[in-house]
Formats: C-alpha cells, sequence, structure tokens
C-alpha cells in the first residue's frame, strides 16, 4: 500500500480534498445569494410571461 496519492501524501491529498469542498460549498451560497438578489430586483413573471396561454394573441387560429 502507497503513502502518496499522484504526488502528495494521503494526508495531504485528505487536506485538499476537504478543503476543495468547502470552496465548492461557498461557491454553491454566493451563487444563491445572488439568485436571490437578482429576484429582489428583477422578480420571475407569471408562466407565459407578457403573453400567458390565455392571451388571445396566442390562441390558435
Amino acid at each position: 500500500m502507497t503513502d502518496r496519492i499522484g504526488n502528495v501524501t494521503r494526508q495531504r491529498h485528505g487536506q485538499i480534498a476537504t478543503q476543495a469542498k468547502e470552496l465548492i460549498a461557498q461557491v454553491a451560497k454566493e451563487q444563491f445569494a445572488l439568485g436571490d438578489m437578482a429576484l429582489e430586483i428583477e422578480p420571475m413573471r407569471t408562466v407565459g410571461g407578457s403573453m400567458p396561454m390565455s392571451s388571445p394573441a396566442l390562441a390558435s387560429p
């Protein structure tokens, strides 16, 4: 059994993996925060946007 994974020790590999997971979680948290801010500025529209399905402009001829 080897004490290395690639060019690093098993211990260092574990440290790198843990830090990478923390960074990924931080990025996801920030993306959600940014999305929440965007929705505050411009809320989502109802289904169909400015021309919902019940709109006569979209009715079949």
